[in-house]
């Protein structure tokens, strides 16, 4: 046996043991954020909810990964369904055309914590939010009574609290403690709204379909109810594509750990027996001049052609809500009311100069406003304030 497989063997070897070492000395760590992710067995991931989707909602489901915008505009011509939405973030694009196929007669149900003012202003409902312990979740239909649920992790925060009761009507409550009132309140959290030919159905605590809840005792009937308010035809269920599940051939092996270890293992292995019979072996090669990266090119061409279109008050208005939809999930911070409150805690997390906050908060009130237009000196003065603010 030569000495370079001798120093392979001994260094493939030590990496063994170094991993062994550390998989046995791993601690758990239980990941609590609200992922809803149908891949994640977390206490709030959704893996039960998708292994189990079909018994729940009793007929056939598609799982979606295109985006409502692009799976409708491939084929408008589809079949009448339900669309399942579970705290899914949506372009305005996207939700359009929800709404377009639940006019022409399809049941769409948004399970989410969080809500866009498209939905309410199309719907004719207001919400606002409130900061609970705990939350009781019941239906109103007296056969549902006995299976309501206890939220206790970490409950959402949006409540419905006005309905157009021509074309609406109020299926659900929250039942929690008001820290404002100092008393336990019921507030509406489900709600089912006529429109067209369809009907849209709003629930505002996803945490009931999550992992933790679905496997607490009896909690899944409650899902069984809420989804029972459904028509019986196919569902499709829209996903996110990184979140969708993955059809890889090595996906269990990457699942479990022992072998996912072994398999990085033997490819550090392979890789390190390459690289020192390569430095025996190689011969001289000549060198070749690799081909130049157009990618900033491309990306340059493709954002001239966009401002040459003049839009600005559009590139202006995805530019502020993406900041805000930012602050929202990275800083916790409720994006409803821009008011002065709102700005000085953003100046506090962030650590913005004053200047730079007093400037850019009717730059960012603009681009939202529906009715008010955006020159391109302010669309460049905003993305330069909100780029320096927080990217």
């Amino acid at each position: 046996m030569n000495k370079s497989i001798k120093a392979y063997i001994i260094l493939l070897a030590i990496v063994i043991g170094i991993l062994t070492f550390l998989q046995l000395n791993k601690s758990t760590i239980i990941d609590w954020r609200k992922t809803f992710d149908p891949n994640s067995k977390s206490p709030f991931g959704l893996y039960i909810f998708n292994q189990e989707i079909e018994e729940l909602l009793g007929d056939k489901v598609a799982r979606i990964t295109d985006s409502p915008y692009e799976y409708y505009t491939k084929d408008s011509m589809r079949e009448p369904s339900n669309i399942l939405l579970v705290n899914q973030y949506l372009t305005q694009e996207s939700i359009k055309k929800v709404l377009e196929r639940v006019a022409k007669g399809d049941h769409v149900m948004y399970i989410t914590n969080d809500a866009n003012y498209l939905w309410s202003d199309t719907l004719k409902f207001e919400y606002n939010y409130s900061y609970n312990e705990y939350d009781i979740l019941e239906l109103l239909n007296e056969s549902y009574k006995a299976d309501s649920i206890y939220i206790d992790k970490v409950p959402g925060r949006l409540n419905i609290f006005s309905v157009d009761t021509t074309n609406a009507k109020v299926l659900g409550s929250r039942l929690s403690f008001d820290y404002a009132s100092d008393k336990e309140e019921k507030r509406a959290n489900f709600i089912e709204i006529k429109h067209g030919k369809g009907k849209v159905y709003i629930h505002t605590e996803p945490l009931f379909l999550t992992n933790f809840y679905l496997l607490n005792k009896d909690d899944y009937r409650y899902a069984e109810d809420v989804f029972s308010y459904l028509p019986r035809q196919k569902t499709l269920f829209f996903v996110d594509l990184d979140e969708y599940v993955s059809e890889s051939p090595l996906r269990f092996i990457l699942q479990t750990p022992a072998l996912r270890h072994a398999w990085y293992t033997m490819l550090i292995g392979l890789i390190l027996f390459i690289i020192f019979n390569a430095k025996r072996r190689q011969r001289v090669v000549p060198i070749i001049e690799p081909n130049r990266n157009m990618s900033a090119e491309f990306v340059k061409t493709i954002g001239n052609l966009y401002l040459q279109e003049g839009n600005y008050k559009d590139m202006a208005h995805k530019k502020a809500t993406y900041f805000l939809n930012k602050i929202r999930t990275d800083l916790l911070l409720d994006t409803h009311q821009l008011d002065e409150v709102f700005w000085r805690k953003i100046a506090l997390k962030t650590g913005a100069e004053e200047k730079d906050i007093q400037e850019v908060k009717p730059l960012v009130e603009k681009a939202i406003h529906p009715q008010a237009p955006v020159q391109e000196s302010e669309l460049i003065r905003l993305n330069e304030l909100l780029n320096k603010i927080y990217n």
